[in-house]
């Protein structure tokens, strides 16, 4: 779940000359992101080994993960908000919490990487 902007959508991939055609702003570097607990300690488990293979790119430096619910939807399986993106926010007791981590993920690049630019391109 995001409150407050457009869902996530990654520009494109590799143009058919084996180029890079995406702007600048949405390319980042794989394995970047470091996920921590709301303390700031790395997060045990295996969701940081998750996000290090992650098939699209991800923040660069510190995302904090609350394994609690969503404050505002305590019945959705994620979220983050836009006043804090930072802080991915996962219900306990997933089926797919992989998943779930990733699509979160997602919503933080598109908060803090890319632009409207992007997001038409």
């Amino acid at each position: 779940m995001l409150t407050g902007i457009v869902p996530v959508a990654l520009a494109g991939a590799l143009s058919a000359s084996g180029r890079d055609t995406r702007p600048a702003s949405a390319r980042a570097a794989k394995g970047a992101v470091k996920l921590v607990t709301p303390r700031g300690g790395p997060l045990k488990g295996r969701w940081q080994d998750w996000a290090d293979r992650a098939l699209v790119p991800t923040v660069t430096g510190r995302v904090k993960v609350r394994l609690v619910p969503c404050p505002a939807r305590p019945a959705a399986a994620g979220c983050v908000y836009t006043r804090r993106p930072r802080t991915v926010f996962l219900r306990p007791g997933l089926r797919d919490p992989r998943g779930v981590l990733l699509h979160e993920l997602g919503h933080v690049y598109d908060l803090r990487v890319m632009n409207n630019r992007d997001r038409a391109a």
